[in-house]
């Protein structure tokens, strides 16, 4: 087991930082759907079901991502996974990282200003500068 590497091999890669910010992201939305469909006021019972719910979504786009992964899609949908991700990273990191976007930003409001541009800037150069997930961590470091 690797701490940071191949997101085949390794418990963190460059994608862990998306993870992060896109748990910032869905903050609020997470927040007003828990407050709309479960008619909670209390903040403390928003807070813990809001985190729940975060896991529970982390937990589903994990499970789909295996899937798109492992070739239940287009072929060039496969190819831009770059193969199958470390069972350490899809049900241990990826999914606390998430969470901990989420503590983050109700923590640090502020935060706000930086997670979104960054995921929209993040998605970007993913989808449309290299042909892969980990064109940009490879460009960086080198194949790990």
């Amino acid at each position: 087991m690797i701490i940071f590497g191949d997101k085949t091999l390794a418990l963190l890669d460059l994608w862990s930082l998306e993870h992060f910010f896109t748990g910032c992201n869905s903050a609020l939305l997470v927040g007003y759907f828990v407050k709309k469909y479960f008619k909670i006021d209390d903040q403390k019972t928003i807070y813990r079901v809001s985190l729940l719910t975060m896991l529970a979504l982390e937990l589903y786009w994990e499970c789909l991502e295996y899937y798109l992964e492992d070739g239940a899609s287009y072929d060039r949908v496969t190819y831009w996974f770059q193969g199958v991700e470390y069972i350490g990273n899809r049900l241990i990191t990826d999914p606390i990282i998430t969470v901990l976007g989420l503590v983050a930003i109700i923590k640090f409001p502020r935060l706000k200003y930086i997670s979104l541009p960054f995921s929209i800037i993040w998605l970007y150069i993913h989808l449309f500068i290299f042909d892969n997930c980990m064109g940009l961590q490879n460009l960086i470091f080198g194949k790990l």
